[in-house]
């Protein structure tokens, strides 16, 4: 079916269902006023109009073409999201909250700014540019980069499910980068935030390029994490703050190299090593485990413990002091 120019002002809870398989097409405006879409398909090629009152719903929206259009959300949610179209800017709130459903960025731009910014479904970027704000930004499902450019804001960003980049570049800024769950690096170029990020249950890297960014990596929570590196992962600062029973798992043949400060502070470490080039903090909670630590260099430090234990440690550092 085709239309010029598509309005759907359904009250309350009301919905449009398309029926699966097929598709809408809308060459003037889409204006999505207020209710839902549901199942089958939108195929927009001119402009976009969105309202706060507009529940989003099941069905996929495509927006295709050449033409520049920029729109800007100012709070409800919308369909299922194909972006095709190297042009268009979809800007986030400035204030309040926006929820996207699937979204799925090929070409064209996601820009957000000071307001929430919720993925509610799956999230995949093979082109075009994702640019986060000061707001805070919510990945409730897996987040998929496989091309394009992510770039994080100042604001906070949280992930509920898996965390794979396979191509393309992820870069981080000043905010902090919540993953509770694995994360994996299969290609592309990962830049950590300048700030802290926190990893729960894995980190895998099969390829891809992890550059530290001066900032902080935590292991965190009570379930344990594995770690299968390329060999070696550079760190600048990193802690382990398992809770209870739980530890982290390094593959036996990978190197974990700390150029910062190594923070142990709650559960154990076990197999592969740790290179200590900076400096270390211990806790008393700490599990120690069957970790190698090596502290080979010749930089001064006095370590003190108060209780505890440490991983299996190999020292050869002159100007070091450990005493408890």
């Amino acid at each position: 079916v085709l239309f010029n120019n598509l309005t759907i002002d359904k009250g309350g809870f009301a919905a449009v269902s398309i029926a699966i398989g097929d598709v809408i097409h809308v060459e003037g405006t889409l204006n999505l006023k207020d209710g839902s879409a549901n199942n089958g398909a939108i195929r927009l090629t001119g402009d976009l109009e969105h309202h706060a009152n507009f529940g989003g719903g099941t069905a996929d929206l495509f927006i295709l073409g050449e033409d520049p259009r920029v729109n800007t959300f100012t709070g409800g949610s919308i369909m299922d999201i194909i972006l095709h179209a190297p042009n268009t800017v979809l800007f986030g709130p400035d204030s309040g909250s926006f929820t996207f459903n699937r979204v799925t960025v090929q070409s064209g731009s996601i820009i957000g700014s000071g307001g929430t910014i919720t993925f509610n479904s799956v999230f995949s970027q093979t082109g075009g540019l994702v640019r986060m704000g000061t707001g805070t930004t919510n990945f409730s499902n897996t987040f998929t980069e496989d091309g394009g450019l992510f770039l994080g804001g100042s604001g906070a960003i949280n992930h509920s499910s898996s965390f794979t980049i396979t191509s393309g570049t992820y870069t981080g800024s000043s905010g902090t980068l919540d993953i509770n769950n694995a994360v994996t690096l299969n290609g592309g170029t990962f830049t950590a935030p300048s700030g802290t990020m926190y990893v729960q249950t894995s980190w895998t890297n099969n390829g891809g390029q992890f550059l530290h960014n001066s900032g902080s990596v935590v292991f965190d929570t009570t379930s344990s994490t594995t770690v299968n590196i390329d060999q070696r992962e550079i760190f600048n600062n990193l802690k382990i703050d398992k809770g209870g029973s739980a530890y982290i798992s390094i593959n036996s043949s990978d190197i974990l190299v700390v150029e910062g400060e190594l923070s142990l502070q709650d559960g154990q470490s076990n197999n592969g090593a740790i290179r200590l080039n900076g400096d270390l903090t211990h806790n008393p909670d700490f599990g120690g485990g069957t970790t190698d630590l090596y502290i080979v260099d010749n930089k001064q430090r006095i370590i003190e413990f108060e209780g505890g234990s440490l991983m299996d440690l190999v020292m050869h550092a002159p100007e070091v002091v450990m005493f408890s």
